[in-house]
């Protein structure tokens, strides 16, 4: 199988750190370590890695030389280097900016603060490309990406963000949808590396489709988009390993992830005047009509009609999106899979729906 998982290179003369940061990193991604410039160079030359990490010691070789020189060869013009501190000393994390690094890091070094670093850099990278996509979809997807991170951001700082900010934050989304041209939008976010906003962006994009596909606009097509967006807003407290596990989750991890929809609920009830519906989609988008489905086990007519159109959009998703253990799925096997394995979960009317109305739209 190809190593579909993000490359990274370290360049660090401690053998034991080098041995601690790739135990942590390497069940995310696909890290090389070396203790020489030289081999590591040579090396990243080959892989065109998509980030590189460099010991303080390292980089500041003759005050930061390594750094700059690499950003003078075609190689590694554009490549993500992050330089990592042996402690928290904003002055040398100037110096190694003005050198051309691309972020630093400072001991002591924490998973999650190197998978935020890394992320960013790789979904900025994401993002750049979003230039080449006609006006109306580049400006949604950096409208959504933006209100995902203020409402994750100032949500987790307990600050309060208005759905009236909210709202206008997701027009040019909405928009964009109506405009009928969507698989610029769904491909443009499949590679970023922020799943949890990859994976709501497309949501929203799913289920603004279909309520316009069962006779909604304006206001109610609206909440659908901005539910869509939110739902899953509590996967920023789930621990970056869990969220990226490759294959079942064990009982004791499950009900961890679980805990993503009381998580998001909470944040959103610091949105004053967001609506019901979108509160409904993001407290029920994994109930199933049988009852089998959580939080609260909900089944039949128990079920908002929002509820169950979340549900096909979830996973639907789900299926059909690219992840660092898994290729995506085609819709033609995800509809398959739903409409078969899926029977008593899911409300079969909405998905037939659902499924013609992906077909009208020629979905890549």
């Amino acid at each position: 199988m190809t190593e579909s998982r993000p490359k990274l290179v370290l360049l660090d003369g401690r053998a034991g750190h080098r041995e601690q940061i790739t135990a942590g990193l390497g069940p995310l991604y696909a890290i090389k370590d070396f203790s020489l410039t030289a081999d590591a160079l040579r090396y990243a030359r080959t892989i065109e890695p998509t980030v590189i990490l460099i010991s303080e010691a390292r980089a500041q070789d003759m005050g930061y030389a390594l750094v700059k020189s690499m950003r003078l060869d075609p190689h590694f013009a554009a490549t993500p280097i992050v330089i990592l501190l042996e402690g928290d000393d904003a002055g040398q994390g100037a110096k190694a900016l003005r050198a051309g690094a691309t972020s630093w890091l400072a001991a002591p070094y924490r998973l999650s603060g190197f998978v935020s670093i890394i992320s960013a850099a790789l979904s900025a990278s994401v993002e750049q490309g979003w230039e080449s996509l006609p006006p109306l979809q580049a400006a949604a997807l950096k409208c959504g990406v933006t209100v995902f991170n203020a409402v994750s951001g100032r949500m987790a700082a307990g600050e309060e963000i208005t759905y009236s900010e909210i709202r206008a934050g997701c027009q040019p989304l909405l928009a964009a949808v109506n405009d009928d041209d969507i698989n610029g939008l769904l491909q443009g976010v499949r590679d970023h590396d922020d799943y949890t906003f990859s994976h709501s962006l497309r949501v929203a994009v799913y289920l603004s489709m279909l309520g316009r596909s069962c006779g909604l606009s304006g206001e109610d097509q609206n909440i659908l988009t901005i539910g869509g967006l939110l739902h899953d807003i509590g996967k920023i407290a789930i621990p970056p390993l869990l969220l990226n596990k490759a294959g079942k989750l064990n009982d004791e991890e499950f009900n961890i992830m679980k805990g993503h929809v009381p998580a998001t609920l909470k944040l959103l009830a610091q949105s004053p005047g967001l609506p019901r519906g979108a509160l409904i989609i993001a407290g029920q988008h994994h109930e199933k009509i049988d009852g089998s489905g959580y939080p609260d086990g909900l089944s039949g007519g128990r079920l908002n009609d929002l509820a169950r159109m979340a549900a096909i959009a979830d996973v639907f998703g789900a299926l059909t999106d690219r992840r660092v253990y898994k290729a995506a799925m085609s819709p033609e096997r995800a509809f398959s899979m739903m409409s078969e394995q899926m029977r008593q979960h899911l409300d079969m009317g909405l998905l037939s729906l659902f499924r013609q109305m992906l077909l009208d739209t020629k979905l890549q």
